[in-house]
């Protein structure tokens, strides 16, 4: 990552010494930036979610001859928690690269003469740490923005530092909703086809640990470009679209609904029981001492997984907003999450064996220790698609995927399909890998190997002419036919 450039003084007012959380972007269609102020463009990419465009608005027009890329400037300041190389923790100031520079009108459309509108397109890819707009700001600042930006051009005589609007047509396409049952508040995106005509599927997304507990349910679509799922790339394969839904956990879905022998609420999947047999059996052990009794048999016993905090919470959600729109079809609902979110997709599946269509599990993780062989012969009754990277060293897959995958083949499955890679590459051709001093390969850029979800929502999963998508609009509750195993 390339060396931060430390910007001028930014902080002019800070209001509160203390952290104080300002409020995520609110998305839009379209935008035209107000006079010396400038729009934000936020896009979607395989990395995740990355600022790569602004329109500004001069106070005077600008003649086309004038506009040199060269001549402008775009500090930012955010507030980085990645504890990545050269980002540390807290405010990190640097800049961002422009990449081109010309006249347009308010839409962003080129034009040429003269206009008081200018266009910056800005250098975005995996390695640009700093193009990621959702880092939010620690103190209130001049900019009172969750991704502060100062742009200028002393030649032109031109800082602007408000802006109007974040542009990002398919984050806006989105609603914001909440849910409250008990002590748990569940906030979540939702989005549905225009037609809403009746036997409409729902596709259910559950992200990964690192987006939950967060202030801006906004995450969930850049993370893991889990957007996508509303584009066309999925939604062609839905004769008349599906809604989606997209639950924030508040901490983490590998919380226990039953906690260890002190009470305490533990990381799942875990056993549960095996927690509590290693405080009661030296009890045990001493009573049988005492009276002589046999040493009982202990081969039937099974690692049997805690069930997950928000198991509840989830399904109530599900079925609140499955309610709240009559025209999803009951017997088309499919469920599917990578890592955590993997976990808890299959966690959903056991609960409620009779409900899901479908589910397409990525990089999940559930042990496959902590499976009951009824719990596999429960998923086994159940299409099913698994996605993951052998070069996986978030979730090893050698531990989790694989097995599982063993386990259900054995069990002569209903429909089951499995996507394997070696690793996660660029497929676009854009980005490439680096050589230590910085120059680049003709090798496809490498993400780390969890990122399996890259694969799954580009629709990359392919089994012959069969993708993912296509597989799961195929899927339907009542008169399952008998699938394949690949």
């Amino acid at each position: 990552m390339r060396k931060l450039c430390i910007v001028p003084v930014l902080l002019l007012a800070v209001l509160s010494a203390a952290a104080a959380r300002t409020e995520p972007p609110v998305f839009t269609t379209a935008a035209a930036p107000g006079k010396n102020e400038y729009v934000l463009f936020v896009n979607f990419y395989d990395w995740g979610a990355a600022a790569d465009k602004a329109i500004i608005c001069c106070a005077k027009a600008k003649a086309e001859k004038s506009v040199k890329v060269a001549d402008f400037t775009a500090d930012v300041i955010i507030n980085s928690a990645t504890g990545e190389a050269n980002s540390g923790y807290g405010i990190v100031k640097g800049h961002r690269t422009i990449e081109a520079a010309y006249l347009c009108d308010k839409e962003g459309k080129r034009v040429t003469g003269s206009s008081r509108y200018i266009a910056l397109e800005m250098k975005v890819g995996p390695e640009e740490k700093l193009s990621n707009p959702f880092l939010e700001l620690p103190v209130i600042t001049k900019f009172n923005q969750t991704y502060g930006m100062r742009i200028s051009n002393d030649e032109l005589d031109i800082s602007i530092s408000k802006r109007s609007a974040v542009v990002s047509p398919l984050a806006a396409a989105f609603a914001r909703g909440s849910y409250q049952t008990g002590d748990t508040t569940m906030e979540y995106l939702s989005w549905e086809p225009e037609q809403k005509a009746p036997g409409t599927p729902l596709i259910i997304w559950l992200h990964g640990s690192s987006d939950g507990s967060s202030t801006n349910v906004y995450r969930l679509l850049f993370s893991t470009k889990a957007v996508s799922l509303i584009d066309n790339t999925v939604q062609q394969h839905f004769s008349q679209g599906a809604c989606v839904l997209m639950p924030q956990c508040p901490v983490n879905w590998m919380i226990s609904e039953d906690g260890d022998p002190l009470g305490n609420k533990v990381w799942v999947p875990v056993d549960i029981e095996g927690k509590v047999r290693k405080v009661a059996n030296p009890l045990k052990k001493i009573i049988r001492k005492i009276f002589s009794l046999p040493e009982p048999d202990l081969s039937h016993q099974e690692a049997k997984a805690a069930v997950s905090y928000y198991t509840r919470p989830l399904k109530e959600l599900i079925d609140r907003y499955i309610a709240q729109h009559p025209f999803i079809d009951k017997n088309r609902i499919y469920i599917g999450g990578c890592s955590a979110g993997g976990y808890m997709t299959v966690n959903m599946c056991l609960q409620y064996k009779d409900f899901f269509a479908a589910a397409f599990p990525v990089c999940e993780a559930y042990p496959d220790s902590k499976l009951l062989d009824s719990d596999i012969e429960a998923l086994s009754a159940l299409p099913l698609w698994f996605t993951y990277s052998e070069n996986d060293e978030t979730i090893d897959p050698e531990e989790h995927t694989v097995p599982t995958l063993a386990r259900l083949k054995e069990q002569n499955p209903l429909d089951l399909h499995v996507s394997r890679f070696a690793d996660v590459h660029d497929t676009t051709g854009l980005y490439k890998q680096k050589n230590p001093d910085g120059t680049e390969t003709n090798e496809p850029y490498q993400y780390e190997g969890h990122y399996a979800w890259v694969y799954a929502l580009n629709n990359q999963c392919t089994d012959g002419a069969l993708s993912l998508f296509s597989w799961l609009a195929r899927q339907k509750r009542a008169g399952f036919s008998a699938g394949t195993v690949i």
